[in-house]
């Protein structure tokens, strides 16, 4: 008597293994950052940006007007959105009563309705931004209007829009054209849209060609979720509607599109192949900003409740399968 022979996974459901395995990883987060989506360098040796925060002083017998959000607390947020250690501050309250005195900040309009509690610098305090150091071999990223080759220097930052930033020279950077670095959270943190962690798993396991994922990448910057989806598998199938959804099974591996009241595809998740035990539906892999900004598996209910302020209504889904 012969031995079945165990059916070998399908394409989708070696992607998704490697989801399993990136689920709850900390180096991975929701977002739209990367240095692999656009003109980046890799610093040759350790670079030193000093913040573009000012520095400041506050001098002993100042006045200060204090952020009533900000009070009580450790630190005291200004008017003028400097910051100061409560220790170095005393709140000047109304006479016999502990309530603080309250005033328009300097320069106010007079119709202005935004008071702020008053208080005085009691110890001198002097604020000097500290700098961030980009080690050799990490990234930094470009300002817009550097995209000339053979520039003798290159202003830099610590990230897209950074608040750190300096001017290198050419020979301590390398620069890198969006495409020529592959994403790989196991050198660094790296952020993905929802509907990039599908095809990130696949890249990362060598199931999707760095060529086809930066050709996708380029292609579907206005398409999400529906762009990603259909480049896997064609048209997206089926409309289970919310209430349907704690009993709708999906295969393990089946990307699941969620979509709003007015028929736009919100989120992306795909399928474990697994039911929550507890009622909650199929369970699913997610990445958003909840319930954690790190990948990780929950109910289906769990997900579309995280969308309150934009309710889902329905979903699509689509078996996907390797591009050719």
């Amino acid at each position: 008597m012969s031995e079945s022979v165990p059916e070998e996974p399908s394409w989708a459901q070696k992607v998704t293994a490697v989801i399993a395995d990136l689920a709850g990883s900390e180096s991975i987060s929701w977002g739209g950052q990367g240095n692999w989506r656009s003109q980046h360098v890799i610093a040759l040796k350790d670079l030193v940006l000093p913040s573009t925060e000012e520095a400041y002083d506050l001098e002993e017998g100042t006045t200060v007007y204090i952020s009533k959000s900000s009070y009580p607390g450790k630190q005291y947020k200004l008017w003028d959105n400097k910051t100061v250690p409560s220790a170095n501050v005393r709140v000047n309250l109304q006479p016999e009563s502990s309530s603080p005195v309250e005033d328009q900040r300097p320069g106010a309009s007079a119709r202005s309705r935004e008071y702020f509690y008053v208080g005085t610098i009691m110890t001198a305090y002097s604020y000097k931004p500290p700098s961030v150091t980009i080690k050799k071999g990490r990234t930094a990223y470009l300002p817009p209007g550097q995209e000339d080759e053979g520039l003798s220097d290159y202003v830099v930052q610590d990230k897209a829009g950074g608040s750190h930033e300096e001017t290198v020279g050419a020979v301590s950077v390398r620069v890198c054209k969006a495409g020529d670095s592959v994403p790989d959270h196991g050198t660094e943190p790296i952020e993905l849209m929802c509907y990039e962690l599908f095809p990130y798993a696949a890249l990362h396991a060598g199931l999707l060609s760095a060529k086809k994922f930066f050709e996708l990448l380029a292609t579907g910057k206005d398409g999400g979720s529906e762009h990603w989806a259909a480049f896997f598998g064609g048209s997206l199938t089926s409309k289970p509607r919310l209430e349907n959804l704690k009993t709708q099974e999906f295969s393990r591996g089946s990307i699941i599109v969620l979509y709003n009241q007015i028929g736009a595809g919100i989120h992306t998740v795909v399928a474990s192949g697994q039911t929550d035990p507890d009622g909650g539906g199929s369970l699913v892999y997610s990445l958003s900003h909840s319930p954690s900004s790190h990948p990780g598996l929950w109910p289906i209910t769990t997900i579309t409740a995280t969308f309150a302020d934009d309710p889902v209504t329905y979903a699509k889904v689509v078996a996907p399968a390797a591009p050719v």
